[in-house]
């Protein structure tokens, strides 16, 4: 007590993880969890994965902000100035898109829930839309200070590390899924702009660039042919 999880708790063992001055409940894992939920309650009829479903629906719902953003946590440590009074808009884009995706395979036995899931990750699309992004400027934004527009994290093209520097790629890959699932116009303009760099920022020569970034960057393009048909993503 309180109600809490952690992305780092035990799979094997039955027992809590230890209650650390950070919480680690990341809202994207949240998402995963609600989706593999979902398939296996379509598997099983098991009713704990519907009320495990309805309890992280809730979770996350009760600690977004006005904007419909969360946290990358909802409990840090004022000492931890990384994660403290921080908003994430990957975590919350990637939640609302797990949403839509646990909807789709609910949609015939259970409507309501499924009418539920899309409307609450409709609201953290939109949380993540209403960050501090300038894409006509290549500004893509992974956190933001809590109750203002000041940035905390860009998202790169090349030379990403992990956690706290995300390859922008990545991200807009989530963005195209969502498009799919959810008909946003305004993720598959995210996502393109994003790509757009991929094209035409050459590798850097000063600093490392994990074959990671190349991955989700072939990712992107692929997809965004396969969205347009345009041929300059394929060449």
């Amino acid at each position: 007590e309180p109600l809490e999880y952690c992305r780092h708790a035990y799979i094997e063992e039955k027992r809590p993880y230890m209650r650390y001055e950070r919480s680690c409940d990341f809202p994207r894992h949240g998402g995963f969890f609600i989706l593999d939920w979902a398939f296996a309650w379509l598997q099983s009829g098991r009713e704990e994965f519907l009320e495990q479903i309805g309890t992280m629906l809730d979770y996350w719902w009760e600690k977004k902000d006005d904007r419909g953003l969360l946290r990358i946590e909802s409990r840090s440590p004022e000492s931890a100035t990384e994660f403290y009074g921080v908003n994430n808009m990957v975590q919350t884009l990637s939640l609302g898109v797990s949403l839509h995706e646990a909807a789709d395979l609910l949609d015939e036995k259970q409507p309501d829930l499924a009418a539920t899931m899309r409307e609450r990750g409709n609201v953290y699309i939109g949380g993540f839309l209403a960050g501090p992004h300038d894409i006509g400027n290549r500004v893509f934004v992974g956190e933001s200070r809590i109750g203002t527009n000041e940035i905390v994290t860009e998202l790169v093209t090349w030379g990403s590390s992990y956690g706290r520097k995300s390859p922008a790629a990545s991200t807009a890959l989530i963005a195209l899924c969502g498009y799919r699932l959810a008909g946003e116009e305004r993720l598959f303009e995210w996502a393109e702009a994003a790509g757009k760099p991929c094209l035409t920022v050459p590798l850097p020569g000063h600093i490392a660039v994990p074959v990671r970034d190349c991955a989700v960057a072939i990712g992107l393009v692929a997809d965004l042919f396969d969205l347009t048909g345009d041929e300059s993503w394929l060449e």
